[in-house]
């Protein structure tokens, strides 16, 4: 079965931060549909609302620091990107097959990051902080919809 877990508490980030919320109503009807409840329903939905904005944190931090390895800078890009296409297949895919697969996607990006943080010399800890959270985030879901 697709969701065959409750997913577990989100962490509450600070008001005015990060994105608008994904609109209940932007998923695919299929995903609606097998939510045992609403309230799964809203905790998929603010766990990929905590990867978007961890992804957030992590590109803000490539930016404003002055210890961010270019290979460490593209792959937050591809986070972001395929973040996106994550997103996309949640409001349209026609099947969970699909969302696993941009899912899985998504995670072998996050662990190539991860990769590329423990080989750098230097990162930005808060770069550092930002990717692993979304590591986490991301590793949670996927724990959850598979």
């Amino acid at each position: 079965m697709f969701w065959p877990r409750a997913l577990p508490a989100v962490t509450p980030r600070p008001a005015g931060f990060g994105l608008p919320a994904v609109a209940q109503s932007s998923l695919h009807p299929f995903i609606a549909a097998h939510c045992q409840d609403i309230m799964q329903l809203n905790q998929v939905r603010e766990r990929f609302e905590q990867i978007e904005l961890c992804i957030d944190d992590a590109a803000l931090a490539c930016r404003s620091s002055g210890y961010a390895p270019q290979e460490v800078k593209e792959y937050v890009g591809e986070l972001d990107r395929r973040s996106d296409q994550l997103k996309h297949a949640m409001q349209q895919a026609q099947d969970p097959a699909t969302i696993r697969e941009y899912l899985d996607s998504l995670d072998q990006v996050g662990e190539r990051v991860m990769e590329a943080c423990r080989n750098a010399r230097h990162v930005d800890p808060q770069l550092r902080t930002a990717i692993q959270e979304a590591r986490l985030e991301i590793a949670a879901l996927k724990r959850a919809l598979h």
